[in-house]
């Protein structure tokens, strides 16, 4: 699955770093259902070239995620999902404004729900 995420600064009434910044994601909804399922997250074109993705965590995933990497550029986070557990999982990921040095964190939930095979 593929995963667009646009970072902004808007100054006030954004959604992140107390309303200096806006992001959203596209597709919206992140819900998976196949097994070992490759995701990747990577900033927008419209996201400006010094933000770079510095991290990601994972909130209560029961190790569904695996082979984690964020390119050399710093403008996309890859893993693999193995999706083995019907869960609700919070992620983080982290991006850098480089220019003011400001950390956003950008909050996806992903929705895993295993093949009915499983």
């Amino acid at each position: 699955m593929k995963t667009e995420l646009t970072v902004v600064y808007v100054g006030v009434n954004g959604n992140s770093n107390r309303g200096k910044y806006f992001y959203s994601y596209d597709p919206s909804i992140l819900l998976i259902e196949e097994h070992d399922c490759p995701i990747t997250f990577s900033l927008s074109d419209e996201t400006p070239k010094h933000y770079a993705i510095k991290d990601i965590f994972f909130s209560s995933s029961e190790k569904q995620f695996k082979d984690i990497a964020i390119s050399s550029d710093g403008r996309c986070v890859s893993f693999t999902n193995k999706n083995s557990k019907k869960r609700l999982i919070s992620l983080s990921i982290l991006v850098e404004d480089t220019k003011l040095n400001n950390l956003i964190n950008c909050d996806p939930q992903v929705m895993n729900k295993p093949p009915s095979n499983s």
